[in-house]
């Protein structure tokens, strides 16, 4: 048993495994960044597929609304949380090894547990403002879907209007006509 311990002890103090936590913070860095960047590639990618004007006004739209940085910032705070959550979970790990020892060293006891206190306060903190921004954006998310879907709809009003105006079945007062009735 006491071997076991040592080893533990070792590991916990031993430069890999602050390497691996260097290179988690390091990679919670840029995960925000990086998941917001697919998202919008996956809407621009699903609007390059409709007509250009309408994709246009549609990556205006998302700039003007700055959906970007709103995404980047939610993910952002749901890494922090949970990093907190594995710098926590790290101290409690070692607050039981402090506590298992025979010579009890008061000093390291009280910083450990501190961390994990404070550690767990940030994650419950981030884990809200994640929430909070998440809701925002559904509902940022929800009016410019509904923007879309009014100007393909215009859109596609208008390449209709066209074919029929081509095709002589109305005439320009008709036209005008329909798209007044349609506002």
């Amino acid at each position: 048993m006491n071997n076991f311990l040592d080893k533990i002890k070792e590991m916990v103090l031993a430069n890999y495994f602050i390497l691996v936590y260097v290179f988690i913070f390091g990679f919670s860095l840029f995960q925000g960044q990086i998941i917001s960047w697919f998202c919008e590639n996956g809407i621009k990618k699903i609007m390059r597929s409709r007509y250009e004007t309408v994709n246009e006004l549609m990556d205006d739209l998302i700039e003007e609304r700055k959906l970007k940085d709103r995404w980047t910032e939610c993910y952002n705070c749901l890494w922090k949380a949970l990093m907190y959550s594995l710098v926590g979970i790290a101290c409690l790990g070692q607050l039981i090894l402090f506590m298992i020892e025979p010579s009890v060293d008061r000093v390291g006891t009280n910083v450990c547990m501190l961390t994990i206190a404070i550690s767990f306060l940030e994650f419950r903190d981030n884990i809200s403002i994640s929430k909070k921004m998440k809701n925002e954006i559904h509902v940022e998310t929800i009016k410019i879907a509904r923007i879309f879907t009014d100007l393909e709809t215009m859109a596609i009003q208008d390449f209709t209007l066209d074919i029929l105006m081509e095709k002589k079945y109305i005439n320009e007062g008709k036209r005008v006509e329909i798209i007044r009735d349609y506002k």
